[in-house]
């Protein structure tokens, strides 16, 4: 079943509150058509619109008010940009924004062959200074990780990671055998 043309402002008329209702409209009948093939109804999920708010936004953009403001359709691009490959964190961790803390200069980093016991006090103090949110924690542990220690970070299988009790646990359990000892002198 061919679903009629959509209207876009290429294909309407030049006034901008014309062609912001012509184009709502054109997605709503889009939507209509899709919705009469069973088929489809599982791919649709129900909204609501309030078309007063729309109707101030469409307003507020023709009297060229909108200047500094995100639109509708922009919403998202306020939003910090995160890429994301290869991360064991869940998705709750990936997006806590937490632009406010930061990891201390003068932090240790380990490289999975130094004393495990200092680095974790040591992380952990930073983290109690700098009073972390959890996710925090966890995305702060990372950088402070090179070499063997990181290279088992990356391996991490992808959302396997949810708070920081896990992921202390899975790296004191990965590192615990190495810790400095002392040298017996004889």
């Amino acid at each position: 079943m061919a679903c009629p043309e959509l209207i876009t402002p290429l294909n309407e008329g030049t006034s901008n509150q014309n062609t912001t209702k012509s184009i709502i409209k054109g997605h709503v009948l889009a939507l209509k058509e899709l919705l009469k093939e069973p088929s489809n109804r599982d791919l649709i999920k129900s909204m609501l619109i309030d078309f007063d708010d729309i109707q101030d936004i469409i307003d507020e953009e023709i009297k060229g008010n909108m200047k500094g403001k995100a639109k509708v359709g922009d919403k998202d691009l306020s939003k910090p940009f995160k890429e994301v490959l290869k991360c064991p964190f869940t998705r709750r961790i990936v997006e806590f924004s937490s632009p406010g803390h930061k990891m201390l200069t003068n932090a240790k980093i380990y490289d999975g062959m130094s004393d495990l016991k200092d680095h974790v006090g040591r992380f952990l103090g930073i983290g109690n200074q700098g009073e972390w949110p959890m996710p925090v924690w966890c995305r702060m542990l990372q950088h402070t990780l090179k070499g063997k220690a990181r290279a088992w970070f990356d391996k991490l299988l992808p959302g396997s990671i949810d708070n920081w009790g896990s992921l202390q646990e899975k790296f004191l359990n990965r590192f615990r055998m190495l810790k400095a000892c002392d040298k017996d002198p004889t």
